[in-house]
């Protein structure tokens, strides 16, 4: 079976409700696919945040389910993506729940840091799912649209935003974007996470190439470019493309053995991409007074 289990058209049956799962694990989406089924929902089911995104694009839904942990995009990637693209296309917001294997404080922070409503713990209890599902869901009959048209995702920028942004440490309008989601002290909470996230991410990228993980190193790398679109530090984001492009063009691991990764570059781009961004915040703060 492929990722994408459910490959029924955006037709919603019947006026039914709908619900998207995003989990890398077979298990749990076909446990999350027979729990919501029962419960009279239409349920799609797919294996990535990457996926959960195009499906969002196309089809109308009333809530995502998304794993917190999963490769490339994760849980709280995936939701910023979304916000993001409520944000550029004035959409209605969708609810997220995360569906996690923990529930740390500091893993709900950083969740709900992220743009996810709700979290449900693993293994998905009834009774728990039921809650998350009273408290998110519309009610029967009312219907929300698509999160943001295919080919508009980027629409403030050009087609080729990868070469077009070189150089450019932040994108302001980008910013921008995400200063319209909350205040300053909002906009505040959401940069320092991304500065903790992307920090971790750099480590993670220098130690995968000194171990010589090509998997990890890619993981890395395509998680740094998605969390780098999220404040809009773009020649951090370009840098990491780059990157993840040279990894997969000396893959499979034998062809990476010995070769050098520019991590140091990535931690320099980081160093820029927070001393612009603490500027950005600095007038933002000063407008607010």
């Amino acid at each position: 079976m492929n990722g994408n289990d459910d490959t029924r058209s955006g037709a919603p049956s019947g006026g039914r409700r709908r619900v998207l799962v995003a989990d890398d694990s077979e298990s749990y989406r076909r446990i999350a696919r027979g729990q919501l089924a029962a419960r009279g929902l239409d349920v799609v089911t797919v294996a990535s945040g990457a996926e959960a995104l195009n499906r969002l694009a196309a089809e109308p839904f009333d809530l995502l389910l998304v794993d917190g942990m999963m490769p490339r995009l994760d849980g709280p990637a995936t939701a910023r993506e979304i916000r993001r693209r409520e944000a550029v296309a004035a959409a209605p917001r969708i609810p997220i729940v995360a569906i996690t294997a923990s529930g740390q404080p500091e893993d709900r922070h950083r969740m709900l840091e992220a743009g996810i409503d709700d979290l449900v713990v693993k293994p998905l209890l009834e009774d728990e799912l039921a809650q998350a599902l009273d408290r998110w869901l519309p009610s029967p009959g009312t219907r929300r649209a698509i999160v943001i048209p295919a080919g508009a995702v980027d629409a403030a920028r050009p087609a080729s935003s990868v070469a077009a942004t070189k150089g450019v440490v932040v994108d302001e309008a980008a910013f921008e974007r995400l200063a319209m989601l909350g205040d300053a002290a909002f906009v505040e909470r959401m940069v320092r996470l991304f500065l903790a996230d992307a920090e971790g991410r750099v480590s993670q990228v220098e130690e995968a190439a000194a171990a010589g993980d090509v998997a990890r190193l890619r993981m890395a790398l395509d998680a740094l470019e998605s969390i780098a679109a999220t404040v809009g530090a773009t020649e951090l984001g370009r840098h990491a493309h780059e990157l993840g492009d040279e990894v997969r063009a000396h893959d499979p691991a034998p062809a990476m053995a010995g070769r050098p990764v520019d991590s140091m570059g990535l931690a320099n781009d980081l160093e820029a991409t927070r001393d612009r961004l603490h500027d950005l915040l600095g007038a933002m703060h000063a407008v607010a007074r």
